[in-house]
């Protein structure tokens, strides 16, 4: 089993997408395995199946390994940590810089920082 669920990840990411464009302390997120831990110790997973609690279980370590064994990272630490370990098919990377292209080509960055909301 050993990788994140899809739904995980996409709560992962839309959740580090998002708090970029917070205040600095907005940035900052807890080690996910911290609120694994209390949970699975109040019995929040009992209800749940071998399988799922072990899915549970390796999503939040998986995310636990981009902060390196720290109790909490920066958005923008843990953004640059997942991309230089992600393992891209050329399709792949091509979606993303299609995607990164289109938005810069109508992005005007000598406007500053402007919290635009996105649906996601």
């Amino acid at each position: 089993m050993n990788s994140m669920s899809k739904e995980y990840a996409f709560h992962m990411w839309t959740l580090l997408l998002s708090r970029i464009h917070e205040e600095p302390e907005a940035r900052i997120i807890p080690n996910p395995v911290l609120d694994f831990t209390e949970k699975a110790k109040a019995g929040a997973f009992d209800a749940l199946t071998n399988e799922e609690y072990e899915q549970e279980k390796e999503n939040a370590e998986q995310s636990s390994a981009l902060f390196e064994r720290h109790a909490s990272a920066t958005t923008y630490t843990i953004l640059l940590r997942a991309l230089r370990s992600m393992e891209f098919t050329d399709s792949e990377m091509h979606t993303l810089l299609r995607a990164l292209v289109s938005a810069t080509v109508h992005t005007d960055f000598k406007k500053g920082h402007r919290r635009k909301e996105t649906a996601l």
